[in-house]
């Protein structure tokens, strides 16, 4: 982090430069739990929430030199920017006093990326400027216009921070980050109390009883155990599922080949939407008005599976994708994998969501019957993925592509606005 000075209503300001930003996934105690989890790890000790659509929260740390009521620049600037319209940015601006370092300010949809606000040396911001102007989507690029990139503009560091805005400058001021420790001590000693009064009466009374009960089934259970075990025949260890699956991008390729060769067109029939899962895609349309006629959706489209009520149809074809197990695949860690799905969530502007997926649990064993032993434990976990994106499906999933993540089912969905959007919804296979 970097403070910036510049000079407004007759008086020297401090703006906070290189914040460290995450998306948050939930809302109310859930998102203060995330920005809590978020400050815990980097050990920060102030934030600056922002985002109405899209919440994410700014972290900063004491002994970078940040303080409560310090100003985040890169908060000023790219709300000054949405005003204009500009939903999308990727700037590089010149800091005042020092002419050789710069402010680099990257938003997808709003949104701050993780590493979208950084202050380095003019080259190596440069080259940074430079390599994410080829990702393309930016609504606006603000540069040195020397650096040569096309429909880039310039503009200064200082036009952002008038003086009426450092005057009113408290929505993207830092603030401190509070933890009531106390409360929840009182609360957790309260109830481990009332739970110790409650059962120390019945534990007495019944603790002979249960304690010959409890020998009783254990000799009887080590008996059966001891059977079990020399008549068991040692299981085959399972195969592993990935192999015989697409991998991401394969998978992505297959379904919008298929959703190109199936057409989005059935006359004045309104498009709902697509869902490739299982080899197969099926398009949705649905009545738009009394002027679509069933007729005319079979004229055009005679393969559609009209819905007993008229008011919806589907056509269904073929999607399958090749699978190919040439390259082996060594399965990771579950926490590096959280880490890398909210870096391209900040990046590139994905909502991703992971989960990982609750063991089976045994059946409970009939009266008069020992329990059986639990069977082995499999070499590999599993945890669900779901991933939204507004940009190409292949290239989400190329991006998404990690060793051990298979893609099953992907949605094409298509807003009000008209603009595309993709559901992304998989399984990662992980180490236990």
């Amino acid at each position: 982090m970097e403070l910036v000075a510049v000079e407004a209503n007759g008086r020297r300001h401090e703006l906070a430069a290189g914040l460290v930003w995450h998306p948050l996934q939930g809302t109310g105690a859930d998102a203060a739990r995330e920005v809590l989890a978020f400050a815990r790890d980097a050990g920060a000790d102030l934030k600056l929430l922002r985002g109405e659509e899209a919440p994410h929260v700014g972290l900063a740390r004491r002994s970078d030199g940040a303080r409560a009521g310090q100003v985040s620049a890169a908060a000023v600037i790219a709300d000054a920017l949405a005003q204009e319209g500009y939903r999308s940015v990727l700037a590089a601006l010149r800091l005042p006093e020092n002419g050789n370092r710069f402010l680099y300010l990257a938003t997808r949809d709003q949104v701050i990326l993780a590493d979208g606000d950084t202050v380095g040396a003019e080259t190596e911001i440069r080259d940074r400027v430079t390599e994410d102007c080829g990702y393309g989507g930016w609504d606006c690029v603000l540069c040195p216009v020397d650096w040569g990139l096309p429909a880039a503009q310039e503009r200064s560091f200082e036009s952002f921070f008038s003086p009426e805005v450092l005057k009113n400058s408290r929505p993207w001021q830092l603030r401190e980050l509070r933890i009531n420790v106390a409360r929840a001590v009182l609360i957790a000693s309260t109830l481990v109390g009332l739970a110790v009064a409650g059962t120390w009466g019945w534990r007495s009374h019944q603790e002979r009883r249960q304690l010959a009960q409890a020998q009783a089934l254990q000799e009887q259970q080590q008996v059966q155990r001891a059977h079990d075990a020399r008549n068991r025949r040692p299981a085959a260890p399972p195969a592993p599922p990935w192999p015989l699956m697409p991998r991401p991008a394969a998978f992505a390729q297959a379904c919008t080949e298929a959703l190109a060769r199936t057409g989005t067109v059935a006359g004045n029939w309104k498009l709902d939407g697509a869902t490739c899962e299982a080899g197969q895609l099926t398009v949705r349309w649905t009545k738009g008005s009394d002027a679509a006629w069933v007729s005319h959706l079979r004229a055009v489209r005679p393969q559609a599976v009209v819905a007993e009520d008229g008011l919806s149809a589907l056509v269904s074809t073929p999607a399958a994708a090749p699978v190919t197990t040439d390259h082996p695949e060594a399965l990771s860690d579950l926490q590096p994998l959280r880490l890398r799905y909210a870096d391209l969530a900040s990046r590139y502007g994905m909502a991703v969501r992971i989960e990982p997926v609750p063991l089976p649990r045994a059946a409970a064993p009939l009266p008069g019957q020992a329990a059986a032993p639990p069977p082995p434990p499999l070499p590999w976990s599993e945890t669900t993925v779901q991933a939204t994106v507004s940009f190409d499906p292949v290239q989400a999933a190329r991006l998404l592509d990690a060793p051990g993540l298979r893609l099953r089912r992907l949605v094409f969905a298509f807003g009000k606005d008209g603009i595309p959007r993709y559901e992304f919804t998989g399984v990662h296979y992980v180490r236990p």
